[in-house]
């Protein structure tokens, strides 16, 4: 009885002593010993392949999970976000003012020429009518963005804006005409966000240079005709606050 006792103890030491040597010597002469590899001979892939696969590119991992590496222009650090380059078109519309009055519509269109510049073209017109005076407008803007985190029409931008309107005042029965005629050339800094699946949100201060010419004509009873004329210019200070959809 302490004979069996004795083997089957000697026999589990000696087994003991064999997991924990059989590790050791495939190390030593680099078999592989993981008790993975089973699993992974039963599905035909070997440790050693999995370790040695290519990692993925940059190009490879964005087109996969939606993101991509932006570089930075300037620095040699490429930080990742969301890609937001494939919206290269961009519509914002909203009120066209006379005044402080809403009286027309005036919309923008922007076009990504590359990563990171933009041109936009802009037009606008309204009419309203106070009794027996109507005014009339229309607006014409042209500029260009600079978007330096290189992300397309997202982020911050800054660029040049030329900006033409033009409002007429007629009276009734030829009484009374006048016009209001507006150039403004600015620079503009802001921030535009895009959100899928294109909603944009931007707002940007800026300021430059202005010129205003009024003019006004006024016939009386007798048919008489008196006119009169002036110009001014200036510094002028503009706010831009935009929705629209990217696509």
């Amino acid at each position: 009885m302490n004979g069996s006792r004795m083997t089957m103890s000697a026999v589990i030491s000696i087994g003991l002593v064999a997991l924990l040597v059989a590790p050791s010597a495939a190390w030593a002469t680099g078999e592989d010993s993981d008790p993975l590899a089973g699993l992974m001979a039963g599905s035909r892939l070997s440790l050693a392949e999995v370790h040695d696969a290519p990692e993925a590119t940059d190009e490879e991992a964005g087109e996969r999970t939606g993101y991509r590496n932006v570089e930075l222009t300037g620095g040699e650090d490429a930080h990742r976000m969301d890609d937001k380059r494939g919206y290269r078109n961009l519509v914002i519309a909203g009120p066209q003012f006379i005044v402080i009055f809403p009286a027309g519509v005036f919309g923008r269109y922007h076009r990504l020429l590359s990563d990171t510049v933009s041109a936009q073209v802009g037009l606008g017109y309204a009419a309203i009518s106070f009794d027996d005076v109507k005014f009339t407008g229309f607006r014409l803007l042209g500029g260009m963005d600079y978007h330096p985190v290189g992300n397309g029409m997202h982020g911050f931008y800054v660029g040049p804006r030329v900006n033409y309107r033009r409002f007429a005042l007629n009276v009734d029965g030829g009484t009374g005409t006048g016009s209001l005629s507006t150039l403004n050339v600015v620079g503009v800094a802001g921030y535009r966000a895009i959100w899928h699946p294109g909603f944009s949100l931007g707002i940007g201060l800026g300021g430059g240079y202005g010129m205003v010419l009024a003019e006004a004509a006024a016939r009386d009873a007798d048919g008489n005709e008196e006119s009169s004329s002036t110009t001014f210019d200036g510094a002028r200070f503009v706010l831009e606050f935009t929705l629209g959809w990217a696509f």
